[in-house]
């Protein structure tokens, strides 16, 4: 709730005094509705798993894993900027966290497998869908097997 509150204040009085949102604002709405839609992604790929435990969920789980590693690392690198310069500072949080965040997507596993996986998965199921339709007829006279 405190973040929907959040990013209609800073939408409703950017617009309502006719002006656009600052750059810093732009950066905390994008990092709320990037928190949403990963949220929202989790939770339906948990559901899927919850109503069939042996569901083949790997897409969609690899896309979770890819959109949310990529997005939390913009939204850092982000929460960087809002902070100006002292973002560098030791005593800011920003720093420590960035350099945490990237040794997590070595431990999750890389994300560039994750980006090849889902477009590897639907070439192979169309080659297997073309195997399937190709020798179900006959080469030569089109007669179905």
């Amino acid at each position: 709730m405190r973040k929907v509150f959040l990013k209609h204040f800073i939408w409703n009085n950017s617009i309502r005094h006719g002006s656009t949102p600052s750059p810093k604002q732009e950066k905390i709405v994008r990092a709320l509705v990037r928190e949403l839609i990963v949220s929202a992604m989790t939770s339906f790929t948990a559901r899927l798993l919850e109503e069939a435990p042996t569901a083949p969920v790997a897409i969609e789980s690899s896309h979770c894993k890819l959109y949310g590693t990529t997005r939390a690392w913009d939204t850092l690198y982000d929460a960087l900027q809002v902070a100006d310069g002292s973002g560098y500072m030791p005593t800011q949080p920003y720093e420590k966290r960035m350099r945490d965040f990237r040794v997590t997507t070595a431990f999750e596993g890389t994300t560039e497998i994750h980006s090849i996986y889902p477009p590897l998965y639907l070439a192979r199921s169309m080659g297997k869908q073309f195997a399937v339709e190709s020798f179900s007829t006959c080469l030569i006279c089109n007669h179905n097997l």
